[in-house]
């Protein structure tokens, strides 16, 4: 994975690798092309139609590094009191890599650290919450990680931004890849601190990110027996699966439809396979979801739902 440091290369040449990747110009603050309107409940999402259970390989792969004193992550801005309740991004763990040989035994998890702005960069001095991510994949793969925090903001504008710990040399924020086919992330504005130099500046780059707010669903299916959920938003298509017993989630954006008091999910992808129906005068409904959860290896998920749910959330 060849990362880029932020010290090393300049917003122009940034501008200029986008250009060269055809990637079309988004909006910042400074000036460039503005985005459409974001949906309500999305913050942040540059993923595209890439759902979170894909895995790519570090071969073929850049983006932004993550170091042991240098932390890296999307800028949001909140207009009103929000609750967050996802922060993720597809991150790699290994940065020392022979051969093709990782050297990176048991690298520890990534820290994701929320900070304010101040003067236009994030506030090396002010971390508002941390909280600790899973370490999904391998040190050859770059895997969708996240936080769920419920952490309730204020009006303005922050950073998260994912950080080493214990002493982990790091690794780095998917900015593109290869493999297992092409991907190329949407650029947004994103914060780097250098703690060891005490710099801290924001770039306009791809990263492959995501912030969720709690209005990101408005509807919600949770089985029966499990307690394993699913929910999604019916006019942008994002949805999110839990399977409470660990947390196994799976996440992405499906194809909506409502017809004849049903709303439907539908998501086809190379690795995931997904069908649910909702009915609006019951509040009840089903769901199916088929998960590669390794080479050519399918697991089945089924939801049933007799009762109706105002809020999605594991039992205990």
């Amino acid at each position: 994975m060849n990362l880029i440091r932020p010290t090393t290369i300049s917003a122009a040449i940034f501008t200029l690798l986008a250009s060269m990747l055809a990637v079309p110009p988004a909006i910042s603050h400074s000036g460039r092309s503005q985005p459409a309107a974001i949906p309500t409940g999305i913050v942040v999402d540059t993923l595209g139609q890439v759902n979170t259970v894909t895995q790519f390989s570090v071969f073929g792969s850049s983006g932004q590094a993550i170091l042991t004193d240098e932390a890296v992550g999307p800028q949001f801005t909140l207009t009103e009191p929000t609750t967050i309740i996802e922060i993720g991004a597809f991150v790699q763990h290994c940065l020392n890599i022979v051969q093709g040989v990782p050297q990176c035994p048991s690298p520890p998890p990534f820290v994701v650290q929320i900070r304010p702005d101040k003067m236009g960069v994030p506030d090396l001095s002010t971390i508002i919450a941390s909280f600790v991510a899973p370490n999904k994949g391998g040190p050859l793969l770059i895997s969708y990680e996240s936080v769920h925090p419920n952490l309730l903001l204020n009006p303005g504008t922050y950073y998260a931004l994912f950080a080493a710990q214990n002493g982990d040399p790091g690794g780095g924020l998917l900015g593109q890849a290869s493999s297992p086919f092409k991907f190329l992330a949407a650029q947004t504005n994103v914060g780097f601190i250098d703690l060891s130099t005490a710099n801290a500046q924001t770039n306009f780059v791809p990263v492959a990110t995501r912030v969720l707010s709690s209005t990101a669903f408005n509807v919600c299916l949770r089985d029966n027996t499990s307690g394993n959920y699913l929910q999604w938003n019916t006019v942008t298509g994002l949805y999110e699966f839990i399977r409470c017993s660990d947390g196994f989630t799976v996440s992405g954006t499906g194809t909506v439809a409502l017809a004849n008091g049903l709303q439907t999910l539908t998501v086809s992808a190379s690795n995931l396979r997904l069908s649910a129906a909702f009915a609006t005068g019951q509040l009840t409904g089903i769901a199916t979801i088929y998960v590669e959860i390794a080479t050519g290896v399918w697991q089945t998920f089924r939801i049933n739902d007799t009762s109706p749910h105002a809020v999605c959330a594991c039992s205990g």
